[in-house]
C-alpha cells in the first residue's frame, strides 16, 4: 500500500466533493484542471511538497504510480498518475497548508449538503505552512504536457458521462431494493451495465418484487423515460410535467406498436391533467401487481425528493413494492450532487462509501452483489450485510416478510414454531420421525420471470451422496420411495441427495403447509434407514 497526496484548488475540492470522484465537476461552473483534463487517471505526488497547494487529499492505493509530466509557466514539473478513478470516499484526510485557509473553507461550505464535509478529517497540516500567496501555488496553474500512460484519453467528457450513467444506475438499483435480493444468492450487475436493454431489468425487478412485469404500453413509456435519464436530459430538479411532455414527444418517433403507443400517451396526459389540478390522484392503495409499474412512475414523478417518499406512502397507503419502484425511477435521475446526506443516511450508507463500492464496480470486469447474514438469537429477524464483489457495503436487518408471516401463522395453528437455519437463513422446521430429528426447510420463491404466485419449496438434504444413483438397483429403490412419498429428488451443490414437495401459497388451505413438510420428513427419514 502507498500514500498519495492529491493537491487540489479550493474550488476543485468543491467540485469533486459534490460529484462524488476527483477529476469529474458536473456543476453549472465551467471548471477545468489538470485532474479533470487527466481522468480517468488521478494526478498525485509521491510526498507532500509545500508551495505547490494550499489544498492536499490523502489517499491510500494499492497501486503503482507513473510519470505525468505536466508544466507551469512553461517549466516541467514532475508529479505521478495512478491508471484508476477516485472516488471521494478513498479519502483519509484533507490537507490544509494554513489554519486560516481550513477555517475559511469550513465556514463557507460547511452548509452545503451535497459536499457532506462532516465526512472528512479536515487537517492543518504545518508542514505546507509558507508565505507565498494563494495565486502563487504550483497546483494553480497546471497543465498535462505528455501524458505517458495509454489509459489516460484525451477527451473524457463522453467516458465520464458513461461512468455517471452507470454509477447512478447502480447507485439506484441497490440503494432502493437491496431489502428484497434474496438472502446467500450472488446477483449480477452485468445486466445494469447494458442500459440499452431496460425491458430485461423492468422484467428482473418485477421477478424479486413479485409483481407483474410493465405492460407493453407501460414499458414503452418507461423506455423513453430510461433514455432522457441516461442521457442527462433529465434530473432529480426537472420540472414534472416538462419530463411528461418530453417522455410524449419521444412516444411520437416510435413508427411501430401504434396503439401501445396512444395508451401510453394517453397515461401521461391524465397525470399531467392530475399535477394541474384537472383531475384527483388514482387510488394507489390499490392492493395490484398489475400497476406497481404505473403508480411508482407516477409516485417518481410527483417527489422532488427521496425523503418525501415516507410521508408519500403514509397519505397514498401504495405498497412497499410500489414505494421501492419510485425509489429506483426518481434516483436515475439524480445526481450525487442532488442527493443529500439525510437521504444517503435513509439509504444505509454515506455518500464516501456508496462512491467506493461504485468506483470497484468501474474498475472490475466481474461484478456482483451478496447479501449474507447472521440470525438474531430467539429471533426470526435477520442482520444482514451487503456485498458488492466482496466489499461491505451496507448493514440492515431484515425482518419478517408478509409472506413468511402467512407462513408461520399456518404452521402455528398445528403448534409449531419455525425457527431461522443458521446456514441459509430459511424458514425451517424440527420435527421427529421415527426417532431421528429432521430438520426441513421452507423456501419462498418468486424470482422467476413472469411468475407471480409465491410458492413454498419445502425440502430437506439427506446425508446420501448422488454417486448411488449410478447402482442400477439403488435407482430403482429410490424411485419406489419417491413414487410412494410423492417427494422429487434433486442434487445440491454439494452433490448430496434433496427431497422436496411444492405448494402454491397462494391456494394454500391451513393443512396442506403441514402436509407436505411430513411427507419431506418421512422420506429423508426413510432414506437414513436404509443401506446405501
Amino acid at each position: 500500500m502507498a500514500t498519495y497526496y492529491i493537491p487540489v484548488t479550493e474550488l476543485g475540492l468543491v467540485e469533486f466533493l459534490s460529484s462524488g470522484y476527483v477529476g469529474i465537476s458536473k456543476s453549472k461552473v465551467d471548471y477545468t484542471d489538470i485532474h479533470t483534463q487527466c481522468w480517468p487517471s488521478t494526478a498525485v505526488l509521491r510526498e507532500l511538497e509545500p508551495g505547490f497547494s494550499d489544498i492536499f487529499c490523502e489517499i491510500v492505493r494499492d497501486e503503482k504510480s507513473f510519470i505525468l509530466k505536466t508544466k507551469t509557466n512553461g517549466k516541467s514539473v514532475k508529479m505521478f498518475q495512478i491508471k484508476d478513478p477516485t472516488s471521494i470516499g478513498e479519502i483519509k484526510r484533507i490537507l490544509f497548508s494554513s489554519q486560516k485557509s481550513l477555517s475559511e473553507f469550513v465556514s463557507k461550505f460547511h452548509y452545503m449538503e451535497d459536499l457532506n464535509i462532516s465526512d472528512f478529517e479536515l487537517v492543518y497540516e504545518p508542514s505546507l505552512n509558507q508565505s507565498s500567496s494563494q495565486n502563487s501555488f504550483i497546483a494553480n496553474k497546471l497543465t498535462i504536457d505528455s501524458i505517458s500512460l495509454s489509459g489516460v484519453i484525451a477527451d473524457t467528457s463522453e467516458e465520464k458521462d458513461k461512468f455517471l450513467v452507470q454509477s447512478r444506475t447502480v447507485f439506484a438499483y441497490i440503494a432502493s431494493f437491496f431489502k428484497f435480493f434474496p438472502v446467500g444468492l450472488t446477483l449480477s450487475l452485468d445486466d445494469l451495465q447494458c442500459s440499452n436493454d431496460c425491458s430485461r431489468i423492468f422484467k428482473l425487478i418485477a421477478c424479486f418484487l413479485g409483481c407483474s412485469s410493465p405492460t407493453k404500453s407501460l414499458e414503452l413509456m418507461l423506455g423513453q423515460y430510461w433514455s432522457l435519464c441516461h442521457s442527462n436530459q433529465v434530473d432529480a430538479r426537472t420540472d414534472q410535467i416538462e419530463i411528461l411532455e418530453r417522455i410524449s414527444e419521444r412516444l411520437e418517433l416510435v413508427a411501430s406498436e401504434r396503439n401501445e403507443v396512444s395508451k401510453s400517451k394517453g397515461f401521461i396526459s391524465r397525470v399531467i391533467n392530475i399535477f394541474m389540478g384537472m383531475e384527483s390522484h388514482p387510488d394507489l392503495s390499490e392492493d395490484s401487481s398489475e400497476k406497481s409499474f404505473q403508480f411508482g412512475f407516477y409516485i417518481s414523478i410527483l417527489i422532488k425528493d427521496l425523503q418525501d417518499l415516507p410521508e408519500m406512502k403514509n397519505r397514498f397507503r401504495f405498497s412497499s413494492q410500489v414505494e421501492a419502484i419510485a425509489s429506483f425511477l426518481f434516483l436515475l435521475r439524480s445526481h450525487f450532487s442532488q442527493v443529500s446526506a439525510e437521504t444517503f443516511s435513509l439509504l444505509g450508507a454515506k455518500k464516501k462509501d456508496w462512491t467506493v463500492a461504485l468506483s470497484n464496480v468501474y474498475r472490475s470486469k466481474k461484478n456482483d452483489i451478496l447479501i449474507k447474514f447472521r440470525s438474531q438469537s430467539n429471533s426470526l429477524d435477520l442482520n444482514c450485510i451487503l456485498f458488492i464483489n466482496d466489499v461491505v457495503l451496507l448493514r440492515f436487518a431484515r425482518g419478517i416478510s408478509a409472506v413468511e408471516g402467512q407462513v408461520i401463522s399456518t404452521l402455528q395453528r398445528f403448534n409449531v414454531e419455525p425457527t431461522r437455519d443458521v446456514e441459509t437463513g430459511l424458514l425451517s422446521i424440527e420435527t421427529y420421525v421415527s426417532n431421528q430429528q429432521v430438520r426441513v426447510l421452507l423456501k419462498i420463491v418468486n424470482f422467476k420471470e413472469n411468475h407471480h404466485v409465491n410458492e413454498i419449496n419445502i425440502y430437506c438434504r439427506s446425508r446420501i451422496s448422488h454417486d448411488v444413483l449410478r447402482k442400477a438397483k439403488s435407482r430403482l429403490k429410490l424411485l419406489k420411495m419417491t413414487s410412494h412419498s410423492g417427494v422429487v429428488t434433486g442434487v445440491d451443490e454439494s452433490g448430496y441427495l434433496v427431497f422436496s414437495r411444492v405448494q402454491m401459497l397462494d391456494t394454500m388451505h391451513k393443512d396442506e403447509l403441514w402436509h407436505h413438510i411430513k411427507q419431506v420428513a418421512n422420506a429423508i427419514a426413510w432414506i437414513n434407514l436404509h443401506e446405501w
